[in-house]
């Protein structure tokens, strides 16, 4: 699949997990950290920029930053 970001870049990934692989290898922020730990700081600043996100699993997480508008699939 095709992850277009609200910013115009996008990722390509076949799974939920490897979204998250490459949108934490292209991070300006925390893409030092563990994959659990950029999570955490990730939906931080989500929920500070696009306001509470639920996010109790990763399929939840995919969902809610296409519901806020931080991305679209193509």
């Amino acid at each position: 699949m095709k992850y277009l970001l609200a910013d115009g870049d996008f990722i390509t990934a076949s799974t939920n997990e490897e979204f998250i692989e490459e949108l934490k290898e292209g991070s300006r922020f925390d893409y030092n950290l563990p994959t659990e730990e950029f999570l955490k700081s990730f939906i931080n600043r989500i929920n500070i920029s696009y306001g509470e996100i639920k996010s109790d699993t990763l399929n939840d997480l995919i969902k809610e930053l296409i519901r806020v508008g931080f991305m679209t699939i193509e």
